[in-house]
């Protein structure tokens, strides 16, 4: 992923289509890995952009403040991660 925008959902205007995936990739694992590399290939291969939406805060923390939330990753190294796969 090359391309990078950091902004608000409500901003968003894709300049053509795309394939999206949504999620917390909090640490970015394997998995996480996995899914972003498959999106942006079967992107490619149907002529979209790909992108990733990654929720911050957690809904969790949202939803149910008062309970202890700890991140595995902060946002910028969630974003530097996800950038170089």
């Amino acid at each position: 992923m090359s391309d990078l925008a950091r902004m608000e959902l409500e901003r968003v205007n894709a300049p053509r289509p795309c394939a999206v995936t949504i999620g917390n990739f909090d640490g970015v694992h394997r998995g996480h890995q996995h899914l972003v590399r498959f999106l942006i290939e079967r992107a490619r291969a149907s002529g979209l952009s790909a992108g990733v939406v990654t929720l911050y805060p957690d809904p969790v923390r949202v939803l149910r403040p008062q309970e202890p939330m700890q991140y595995l990753t902060s946002l910028e190294e969630r974003i530097q991660l996800l950038l170089e796969l």
